[in-house]
C-alpha cells in the first residue's frame, strides 16, 4: 500500500484546503514531514488513517479531529495496492457536517459523518460504496486486509503508539500476525471444515450398519426362485402358443365375413349400374346433335353481329352530318364576339394607361408623405422628453446645491469637535510612566500572594501524604495475611484429571448398557415382525389350497357337461342330416316333369315325400344352438383349466413364502437368544424392559451427580483460585501504592520547602514596588491612575472615529460639488437638443404639405391607391375577355376541321358494314346445308350449354369407368371370398364364418389372452422375487464393502478432528511468522546497535540479548528510551518485510512519527544510515521529527508552518513541486 495524493480541509489547525503529493515525496524513497511543534505535522498522518478508518489514531471515538472553527471538513486519499505483482488504485473521500437545531441558529458541538465515497481508480472512476459500513468492508478486507488496530501497529506508527508492537503482549502479537497472514484459515475455520467432512461419513456409517442388519439371500432360496421361474416360463409358453392359433382363427374367420360382405357389395353394384343403361344411351344421343350444331351456332351469331353494326354505324352517320352543321354556326358566332372586344380595347387603351401611369406616381409621392408624418410625429415625442430632460436638470442641480452646503457645515463641527478632544502630548507620557509603575506594583504583589498559596498547598498535600503513608501500611499487613488464608484454602487440593477419568468411565459404562438395551429393543421387535409375517403368509398357504380345491371342482364339473353336450349334438345333428335328405328328394319330386325318369333312381313316377318344412327348420336350430351350447362349454373348460393351473401355481409360491418366512423368524430368534445371553451379564439377570430402563435411569442419575459434583469442585476451584489471585493482586497493589505515596511524601517536602523559599523571596520586589508607585503618584491611587488611562484611551477612540467620519465627509463634499456641476452641464446640452429638434419638426411639416399638393395635382379625384387598382382591375378585365374570345375563335375553327374530317369517314364506315352482313348470311345458308338443320331455329334447339355437355360427357364416362371397376372388382372379391374360405376349412374351426361364429372365436381367443397374461403375470413375480433375492445379496456384499473402506477414512477423520481442535495449529504458524520475523528484526537491530542487542523469545515474552554483557538476556523493558526507539524500529521494519513479501497485500509504505529526539548523536547517525539502507525496493520510508540533524538529511521534505492567531496552517514541498 502507497498513497499518492492527500486533499483535505478543516483537520484540527488546517482550516483551508491542503493537498499533500506523496508521488513528489516518496520518489527518492524516504521524505519528512517538518516544523515546528505544534504546527500540526501528526496532523498529516492522521488524515491518512481518517480517511481509511474514519476516525483518528489517537482517539477512539468522536469527531474531536475536526476544526471546532469549521461547519465542513472533508479528507480524500488516492493510494495504490499491490497483491500478487497486481497494482489496484483507489480514492477514499469522507465529509462531517455540524448540523444545525431546526429553527436554530446554532451550530451543533460535535461534527457528524455527511457522505462517503470509494472509487477504483484504474480504469476510470468506478465507485465501489457510498455507505459508510459497506465502505469500511470494503477497505478493510478488500483494499487492505487489515483493521485499524493492525494497520496502525504494521504501517503507520503514531505519536505514543510507536512502541506498542515492541510491548504487546503474546495474544496481541498473535492476533496481529494471524490476520496479517492470514493464519486464522488453520484455527476454528480449519476444525469447522474437517467435523463437516466427518459428519456425513458417521451419518454414512451408521446407514450402512442398519443395512447389513436384513438378514441376506440363502442359496436355498435362490434356488427355489429359479425353479418358480421356470415353470412360470413353460406355461406362459404353453399359453402363447394357444393365444396366438385363436388370434390366428378369429382373423381367419372375420377375413372370410368381410369377403363375403365384399361380394355381396359388388354385385349390388353391378346391378344398379345396368339399371342406368338406357338413361346414358338418350344422353349419348343428345351430346352427339350438340356436336353436329357446334359449326352452325358461331355462324348465327356473326350475321347476327353484323346486322346490329349495320344499324349502329347508320346512326353515327347521321349524328356525323348534324355535328359539321354545328360546328360550322359555332365558328361563325365566335369570330364576331372576338372583332368587338378587340374594337373596344383599340378605342379606350391610350387614355386607360396615361391614367395608370399617374396614379403610380401620385402613390409614390403618398408612401413618401406617410413616411414624413411619422418622422414629424418622432421629433415631437423628442421634443417633449427634451423638455422634461430640462426640467428634471434644474431640480437636481438645486438639490445637490443644498446637499454641498449641508456637507461642509458638518465638516466645520467635525473640526471643532476633534480641537476639544486632543490631548497633549507631555501630561500623555506622564500618565504613560506612572501606569507602568502601578503595573508593576500589580504584578508584584499577584506573584507574592501566589508563592504564598502554593506554600499552603504544599504544606497541606504533605500532611495528607503523610496521612495516607500511614494507612497503606496498615492495608499492606492485612492484605499479607489474606494471601497466607487463601493459599491455606483446602479447595485449592482439588484434582480435575482424576475427577474427570472417574467420569469417562462412568459414562463409557452408560453408553454400553445404552448400546446393549438397543440393540435388544430392536431384535425383540424384529422377532416380533418376522412372526407376524409368518403368520400372514400360513394363512395365504391355506386360501391357496382352499382356492385350488374349488377350482378343481369347477374343471370337473365342466369336463361332464362338455361330454353330455357333445352326445347331444350328435344326436341332432343326425337328426337334422336325415330331414335334409328327405327335403332334398321333395325339391327334385317338385323339379321332375311327368313321365320324366328320375336322375337318381331312374322310375317315373315320383310321389311326394311326406315332410313338413317347420320340422326341418326346428332341427336346424336346435342343432345350432347345441353348438353354440357346446363352443360356450368348451371355452369355459379351457377357462376352467387356466385357473385351475393358476391355482396350483399360487398354492406352490405361499408355500415357497412360508417356508421363507418361517426361515427368517427361526434366525431372527437364533439372533435375540443369543444377544439375550450377551445382555445377562451386563443387565444383572434382568432384561425385561421395565428392568433395563430403570437401571439406566439409575445410571444416569449417578452420572448426572458427577457431572455435578464435577462441576461444583471446578467451580469451588476457581472460585478459590480468584481469591488467592485477587488477595495476591491486593496484596501488590497495596505494596505498590504505599511505594507510591512514600515517593509523593518525599516529593511533597521538597515541594514544601521551595515554596516557602519562593514565598520569602517575593516579599521585597513587592515592598520596592510600592514605594516606586507611591512617590510618583502624588496622593492618587492605583485606581484613580486606571481610570485616567481608561478616559484617555476612551478620547483616542472617539478621535479616530472622527477622524475618519471626517474623511468621509470630506468625499461626500467633493461628489456633491461633482454632481452639481454634471448637473449643469446636462441641463446645457438638453437646451441645445431641444433647439435642434424645433429645427427638424419645422422642416419636416414643409415637405409634408409640398408632397400634398404634387399628389393632389396627379390625382384630384380621389385616392392614387384606390384610382391605381380599380383601373388596373378594369385593364385586366378587359385583357382576359380578349384572350377569352381568341382563345374560343380558335377551339371553334378546329372543331370545325375535325367535323369536316370525319363526315367522309363515316359514310365509308356504312358502306363497310352493310357488305359485311351479306357475307355472313350467305356463309349461315351455307353451313345450314351441309349440317342437315333446317333452319337456324332447329340449329339453336339442338345446341347445349358448355358445362351441360361437359357434364354429360363427364356423367357418360364415369359410368362406364364405374361399370368396369365394378366388374372387375366382382371377380376380385369372388376370388378372395374363395381363398378365405380354403383358409377357414384349413384351420379345421368348429366356429362357422358367420356373425356368431366370429362372436366365439373371439370369446375363445379373449380366454386365450387372458390365461396368457396371468402365465406372463406369473413369470413377472416370479422374476421379480429372484432378481429381489439376488440384489439383497449383491447389496448385502456392497454394503459390507463399503463399510470396509469407509472406516480408515473416519479414522482419519477423528485423528485430524483431534489435531484441529482449539487454536493450536494456528499457535503453531503464529510462532512459526514471529520467530521469522525476529530474525529479521534481529538482522536490522544489530545493524542498529552496532552488534550489540539481538531481539528473542523467552517464556513467550519479548526479550533482547546484550553481546556487550556477555549475551546476557533482558526483558525489552529494561532499555532505555533510545535502544527502545531502536528495537521498535528494526521490528517494525522486519515486519513490514515479512507483510511485503508473505501477506496478502503488500505494503510499500512505512511512517515513522517522532521517536528520533531521544537519540544521541552517534546513535541518530547510525539510524538514519539504516533508514537510508531500508529504502527501496518499492518501499518508502516516511519520518515526522524536529531534529535539525534529521530533518538535512531527508532529500524531500514536507514543510508544516504553524497556523498564525485566527488563521490556518499550511503545506510547502521541497523541493517545491
Amino acid at each position: 500500500m502507497k498513497p499518492t495524493r492527500l486533499t483535505f480541509d478543516g483537520l484540527r489547525t488546517f482550516t483551508s484546503p491542503v493537498e499533500v503529493d506523496f508521488r513528489h515525496l516518496c520518489e527518492d524513497g524516504l521524505f519528512a514531514i517538518v516544523g515546528p511543534t505544534g504546527a500540526g505535522k501528526s496532523t498529516i498522518l492522521d488524515a491518512i488513517f481518517i480517511a481509511l478508518f474514519g476516525k483518528a489514531p489517537r482517539e477512539s471515538k468522536g469527531t474531536d479531529f475536526v476544526n471546532f472553527g469549521v461547519e465542513k471538513a472533508y479528507v480524500e486519499l488516492d493510494f495504490e495496492t499491490r497483491r500478487d505483482g497486481v497494482v489496484e488504485g483507489w480514492r477514499v473521500r469522507r465529509e462531517w457536517r455540524r448540523k444545525r437545531g431546526r429553527g436554530s441558529s446554532e451550530t451543533a458541538v460535535d461534527a457528524t459523518p455527511d457522505k462517503v465515497w470509494l472509487y477504483r481508480t484504474e480504469a476510470g472512476l468506478v465507485l465501489m460504496a457510498d455507505k459508510v459500513t459497506v465502505l469500511d468492508q470494503v477497505v478493510r478486507e478488500d483494499a487492505l486486509g487489515l483493521d485499524p488496530d493492525h494497520f496502525q501497529r504494521a504501517v503507520i506508527l503514531p505519536q505514543g503508539a510507536f512502541d506498542k508492537l515492541l510491548h504487546a503482549g503474546p495474544t496481541d502479537r498473535a492476533g496481529l500476525i494471524g490476520r496479517i497472514f492470514n493464519l486464522d484459515r488453520f484455527g476454528e475455520a480449519l476444525s469447522k471444515q474437517v467435523t463437516e467432512w466427518r459428519a456425513p461419513l458417521l451419518v454414512r456409517e451408521a446407514e450402512l450398519k442398519t443395512l447389513l442388519g436384513v438378514t441376506p439371500a440363502t442359496p436355498e432360496l435362490l434356488g427355489v426362485a429359479t425353479t418358480m421361474l421356470e415353470q412360470a416360463e413353460a406355461e406362459a409358453a404353453t399359453a402363447s402358443a394357444v393365444s396366438e392359433l385363436a388370434t390366428t382363427t378369429v382373423v381367419a374367420l372375420e377375413g372370410s365375413d368381410r369377403a363375403y360382405q365384399r361380394l355381396l357389395v359388388a354385385e349390388v353394384e353391378v346391378a344398379r349400374l345396368e339399371a342406368e343403361r338406357p338413361e346414358l344411351d338418350t344422353l349419348r344421343q343428345s351430346l352427339r346433335a350438340a356436336e353436329s350444331a357446334e359449326p352452325v351456332v358461331p355462324l348465327i351469331v356473326q350475321l347476327s353481329g353484323a346486322k346490329d353494326r349495320e344499324a349502329q354505324q347508320g346512326r353515327a352517320l347521321v349524328e356525323a352530318q348534324e355535328r359539321q352543321a354545328s360546328a360550322t354556326t359555332a365558328h361563325r358566332d365566335a369570330i364576331s364576339s372576338w372583332e368587338a372586344v378587340e374594337a373596344e380595347r383599340g378605342t379606350n387603351g391610350p387614355a386607360r394607361d396615361a391614367l395608370i401611369v399617374r396614379a403610380r406616381e401620385a402613390k409614390a409621392l403618398d408612401d413618401q408623405r406617410r413616411d414624413e408624418l411619422v418622422m414629424l410625429q418622432g421629433h415631437r415625442e423628442e421634443l417633449s422628453r427634451l423638455e422634461d430632460a430640462v426640467r428634471r436638470m434644474a431640480v437636481e442641480s438645486e438639490a445637490a446645491t443644498g446637499a454641498l452646503a449641508v456637507v461642509e457645515a458638518e465638516l466645520d463641527r467635525l473640526a471643532l469637535e476633534l480641537s476639544s478632544l486632543r490631548t497633549a502630548p507631555d501630561e500623555r507620557g506622564r500618565l504613560g510612566r506612572l501606569l507602568g509603575l502601578c503595573n508593576d506594583a500589580e504584578r508584584a504583589l499577584a506573584s507574592r500572594l501566589s508563592a504564598e498559596s502554593v506554600h499552603a498547598a504544599e504544606t497541606e498535600r504533605a500532611t495528607a501524604a503523610d496521612l495516607a503513608l500511614a494507612e497503606l501500611v496498615k492495608g499492606v499487613e492485612a492484605c499479607s495475611a489474606a494471601c497466607v488464608a487463601a493459599n491455606a484454602d483446602p479447595r485449592l487440593l482439588f484434582d480435575a484429571q482424576l475427577e474427570q477419568a472417574s467420569l469417562t468411565a462412568k459414562q463409557a459404562e452408560r453408553l454400553s448398557l445404552s448400546r446393549v438395551d438397543a440393540e435388544l429393543t430392536e431384535l425383540t421387535e424384529a422377532v416380533r415382525q418376522r412372526r407376524g409375517e409368518t403368520e400372514t403368509t400360513t394363512a395365504s398357504v391355506e386360501r391357496a389350497e382352499e382356492a385350488l380345491r374349488a377350482a378343481g371342482v369347477v374343471r370337473d364339473e365342466l369336463y361332464t357337461n362338455v361330454r353330455r353336450s357333445r352326445a347331444r349334438e350328435e344326436e341332432l345333428k343326425a337328426e337334422r342330416d336325415r330331414l335334409e335328405v328327405v327335403a332334398q328328394g321333395a325339391a327334385l319330386v317338385h323339379a321332375l316333369h311327368d313321365g320324366a325318369p328320375c336322375p337318381v333312381c331312374g322310375a317315373l313316377e315320383h310321389p311326394a315325400p311326406a315332410i313338413a318344412t317347420s320340422e326341418l327348420d326346428q332341427a336346424r336350430a336346435a342343432h345350432e344352438a347345441i353348438v353354440k351350447q357346446l363352443d360356450h362349454e368348451v371355452s369355459a373348460q379351457s377357462s376352467s383349466n387356466l385357473t385351475y393351473n393358476s391355482a396350483e401355481k399360487d398354492q406352490s409360491h405361499a408355500m415357497q413364502l412360508a417356508a421363507f418366512a418361517t426361515s427368517r423368524l427361526d434366525e431372527a430368534q437364533t439372533l435375540l437368544s443369543r444377544r439375550q445371553d450377551e445382555g445377562t451379564s451386563v443387565f444383572e439377570g434382568r432384561l425385561e424392559a421395565e428392568a433395563r430402563a430403570s437401571l439406566l435411569g439409575d445410571r444416569e442419575t449417578e452420572l448426572a451427580a458427577l457431572v455435578l459434583g464435577l462441576d461444583t469442585s471446578k467451580v469451588a476451584f476457581k472460585v478459590a483460585s480468584s481469591q488467592r489471585d485477587v488477595a495476591l493482586a491486593a496484596f501488590n497493589l497495596a505494596e505498590s501504592e504505599a511505594k507510591v505515596t512514600r515517593d509523593r511524601l518525599v516529593a511533597a517536602s521538597a515541594l514544601e520547602r521551595r515554596a516557602a523559599e519562593l514565598a520569602s523571596e517575593a516579599v521585597e520586589p513587592d515592598q520596592k514596588a510600592r514605594n516606586a508607585f507611591e512617590a510618583a503618584a502624588e496622593g492618587q491611587t492605583r485606581a484613580e491612575v486606571h481610570e485616567r488611562a481608561q478616559d484617555l484611551v476612551t478620547r483616542d477612540v472617539r478621535c479616530g472615529d472622527l477622524e475618519v467620519r471626517t474623511v468621509d465627509v470630506q468625499s461626500a463634499r467633493q461628489a456633491a460639488s461633482v454632481a452639481r456641476e454634471a448637473g449643469n452641464r446636462a441641463s446645457i446640452d438638453a437646451a441645445e437638443a431641444r433647439g435642434r429638434c424645433l429645427a427638424a419638426r419645422s422642416s419636416c411639416e414643409a415637405r409634408c404639405a409640398d408632397l400634398a399638393a404634387r399628389i393632389t395635382e396627379r390625382v384630384p379625384e380621389g385616392d392614387p391607391a384606390v384610382v391605381l387598382a380599380d383601373t388596373l382591375e378594369k385593364k385586366d378585365k378587359l385583357d382576359a375577355e380578349y384572350v377569352g374570345r381568341r382563345e374560343a375563335s380558335a377551339l371553334a375553327t378546329a372543331e370545325l376541321g375535325r367535323a369536316d374530317e370525319a363526315l367522309p369517314k363515316q359514310e365509308e364506315l356504312h358502306r363497310c358494314r352493310v357488305s359485311e352482313s351479306k357475307d355472313s348470311e350467305e356463309a349461315l345458308l351455307a353451313a345450314l346445308s351441309t349440317s342437315g338443320f333446317e333452319d337456324a331455329t332447329a340449329a339453336r334447339a339442338a345446341v347445349m350449354e358448355r358445362a351441360s355437355r361437359e357434364k354429360g360427357a363427364a356423367k357418360v364416362g364415369q359410368w362406364d369407368r364405374e361399370r368396369s371397376s365394378a366388374g372387375g372388382a366382382l371377380e376380385a372379391a369372388r376370388g378372395v371370398f374363395q381363398d378365405a374360405s380354403a383358409v377357414v376349412d384349413a384351420l379345421e374351426s368348429t366356429a362357422a364364418p358367420t356373425a356368431e361364429g366370429i362372436a366365439l372365436a373371439k370369446v375363445q381367443s379373449e380366454a386365450a389372452k387372458g390365461a396368457l397374461g396371468e402365465a406372463q403375470a406369473a413369470v413377472g413375480r416370479a422374476k421379480t422375487e429372484l432378481e429381489s433375492l439376488k440384489r439383497t445379496q449383491t447389496s448385502h456384499a456392497r454394503y459390507q464393502a463399503s463399510l470396509d473402506a469407509l472406516r480408515p477414512t473416519i479414522a482419519r477423520a477423528d485423528e485430524l478432528s483431534r489435531a484441529f481442535r482449539g487454536k493450536a495449529l494456528e499457535a503453531y504458524f503464529a510462532s512459526r511468522y514471529l520467530r521469522a520475523i525476529l530474525k529479521t528484526a534481529s538482522q536490522h537491530l544489530l545493524r542498529l546497535t552496532r552488534d550489540q542487542y539481538e531481539l528473542c523469545l523467552q517464556d513467550d515474552e519479548l526479550c533482547v540479548r546484550d553481546h556487550f554483557d556477555a549475551g546476557v538476556i533482558r526483558k525489552v523493558s529494561s532499555l532505555s528510551g533510545g535502544e527502545s526507539f531502536l528495537a521498535s524500529l528494526a521490528l517494525s521494519v522486519a515486519l513490514s518485510d515479512h507483510i511485503q513479501h508473505r501477506g496478502r497485500v503488500q505494503f510499500d509504505f512505512f511512517f515513522l512519527d517522532e521517536g528520533f529526539g531521544a537519540l544521541d548523536p552517534d546513535t541518530l547517525e547510525v539510524a538514519l544510515n539504516a533508514l537510508e539502507q531500508l529504502r527501496g525496493n518499492h518501499r518508502t520510508i516516511g519520518t515526522i521529527s524536529h531534529v535539525a540533524a534529521m530533518q538535512d538529511r531527508m532529500p524531500r521534505r514536507l514543510v508544516v508552518s504553524k497556523a498564525p492567531p485566527g488563521g490556518t496552517a499550511t503545506v510547502t514541498h521541497e523541493p517545491s513541486l
